[in-house]
């Protein structure tokens, strides 16, 4: 056998052990497929809110990490009127606020009675709910009547 016909067999026998590797030996790391949940999210359009959909809420905003937003129907316009516990239970989004300099459509700060500010949506503060343990977590709109998941 000549070297020529040698090399390219020797060529074949490695090619054909590499396409019949064993996927043990692979060093290529799994690819994860998407699963299929209650909400599908529309990707963020600016840095404070992002609007998301839940299969039986509808469209609702939640912050940059999708966590849900929710407004209290106790609150005025520019006034929040949730402390002390309440705040405890219903956490104020705040993420930002005092740097924002540009803010996108219906989104506001408020200054609230102890100085911190707060995102508010067309004059409404925003709030989590303590309840919720995963962003896309609805848990609080309806809460006692009076809190809501943001309708956009």
């Amino acid at each position: 056998m000549t070297s020529s016909k040698l090399l390219i067999l020797s060529a074949s026998v490695i090619l054909l052990s590499a396409c019949n590797a064993s996927p043990t030996t692979n060093n290529t790391p799994p690819v994860s497929l998407p699963t299929v949940s209650d909400t599908t999210v529309s990707g963020p359009t600016n840095n404070i809110y992002q609007t998301k959909t839940d299969t039986t809420k509808g469209p609702y905003l939640a912050d940059f990490n999708g966590n849900t937003l929710y407004v209290f129907d106790k609150d005025t316009a520019n006034t929040s009127n949730c402390y002390g516990t309440c705040a405890k239970n219903w956490p104020i989004y705040t993420s930002g606020a005092i740097a924002e300099t540009q803010l996108p459509p219906n989104i506001t700060v408020v200054t609230r009675t102890d100085g911190s500010k707060q995102f508010a949506w067309m004059g409404k503060p925003l709030y989590y709910f303590a309840g919720d343990q995963k962003a896309g977590d609805v848990n609080g709109d309806g809460v006692g009547g009076t809190w809501h998941i943001v309708k956009p």
